[in-house]
């Protein structure tokens, strides 16, 4: 519920009083104590929101909270105002959150990001729910564990997707080109061909506490989400076929400093990067794996190395990863090539930067970063549209999940 809306109390006397319950299950998946919850309440403010003694009122029913102090609460964890004061008993807690199914992740995640994840939380369960009502059943197509061998694995998912290209060319669901862009909106479609919700987030924040700090998770039973790696679109696809990796052992995850570049030691982690390793490099992995020790005297492959990471969107990174794994490179020379190629990757982005900034300078204008639009999820919105036109979701409701509040439903509903 929006903080637009009215509120309409099941007290008469429009009394609010926090759900301790719920107010529990939040402290929990934001991983706070009542300390830090005052503190995040408080901002900036020069006098607390609540005291000490308050909260511990309020969450006895002892004092009730006005419809200021609710807003910002819900600036912290965006749940709707009425959901911290409902008497509605929650759910089954693994249900409804992954933070309950799972103890630990491989990232320490900020506020942003476990908001972000309790939305696509929420979007998941109402996927599953409009499903449900149009009797569709997104059954899970690939069924492997963790003893498969990732690179037969891999093979065998290129083949099912090359057996799907032309049906899916000849409905203009994939584009003919080789840019990593092009490649990466095939990948998402074949993943949707096979019942695999995908989705592309574009961080737009600023607050350090509010920048995602995850690449990618996957949540059961095939719900993926991943970052927009705007200027590093190969450590995005790399990504992407990571977390298709945990969906192909039905491992949930959240998961951040992907694309191979650590060697992470973990067995579920090294599976879901070797299978994304093997699925890209396809008929290049026997030659690398026969190549001598990289060195000064073969120029450390890199014009090989270059040519691969062009034809299969791969960064030139992952495969100096994948030669340190198979001890063909030795860690100096391996960490001194890292440290080369994060400098030079800054240097373009500087240099990309002065570019935009001078010749706006020079047009009299004020520089203009274009934004960025995320990757249509078309899996979902067919399954948005479809319970439109079932009457099971309002035109209004209709709009916002197809990220298109201000058009009218005729613009995008037949699209």
């Amino acid at each position: 519920m929006s903080q637009g809306v009215k509120l309409v109390s099941e007290n008469i006397s429009n009394k609010f009083y926090l759900n301790e319950e719920r107010i529990n299950y939040l402290f929990k998946i934001f991983n706070l104590d009542k300390e830090s919850f005052l503190k995040l309440l408080q901002e900036k403010n020069k006098n607390p929101v609540l005291t000490e003694l308050e909260f511990s009122q309020a969450i006895k029913k002892e004092l009730p909270l006005k419809i200021p102090t609710l807003k910002k609460i819900d600036k912290i964890f965006e749940k709707g105002l009425m959901w911290y004061v409902s008497s509605r008993p929650l759910p089954e807690k693994n249900n409804l959150s992954i933070f309950f199914r799972k103890s630990s992740f491989n990232t320490k995640l900020n506020i942003g990001s476990i908001r972000l994840i309790e939305r696509f939380e929420k979007k998941k369960i109402e996927t599953e729910i409009l499903s449900d009502y149009l009797e569709l059943n997104y059954k899970k197509e690939f069924n492997f564990n963790i003893n498969d061998n990732p690179k037969e694995v891999a093979k065998i998912i290129r083949e099912k997707f090359n057996e799907s290209k032309n049906q899916l060319l000849k409905k203009n669901l994939i584009k003919n080109g080789n840019s990593d862009k092009i490649f990466l909106e095939n990948l998402i479609r074949y993943f949707e061909n096979f019942n695999v919700f995908v989705f592309e987030h574009i961080d737009k924040k600023r607050n350090p506490n509010n920048v995602i700090n995850f690449d990618g998770f996957f949540m059961k039973p095939n719900f993926i989400l991943i970052k927009r790696q705007q200027k590093y679109l190969k450590r995005e696809i790399f990504t992407l076929l990571h977390e298709f990796a945990h969906y192909l052992i039905n491992i949930e995850e959240i998961d951040s400093n992907l694309d191979s570049e650590i060697i992470i030691n973990n067995k579920i982690e090294d599976w879901c990067n070797d299978f994304a390793y093997f699925y890209l490099i396809d008929k290049y992995s026997t030659e690398i794996d026969s190549l001598e020790l990289a060195s000064k005297k073969n120029d450390f492959y890199q014009d090989f190395f270059e040519d691969i990471s062009e034809k299969n969107h791969i960064s030139v990174f992952s495969l100096y990863t994948r030669l340190k794994i198979i001890n063909k490179i030795s860690n100096q020379d391996y960490n001194k090539i890292k440290n080369k190629i994060y400098e030079e990757i800054k240097k373009s982005a500087e240099k990309q930067m002065r570019k935009i900034e001078e010749t706006a300078k020079l047009k009299g204008k004020t520089p203009y970063f274009s934004q960025p639009v995320p990757i249509k999820p078309k899996l979902y919105y067919d399954l948005i549209k479809m319970s439109y036109f079932n009457g099971n979701i309002s035109e209004k409701l209709a709009l916002e999940n197809l990220n298109a509040k201000n058009k009218r439903i005729e613009e995008v509903i037949f699209r």
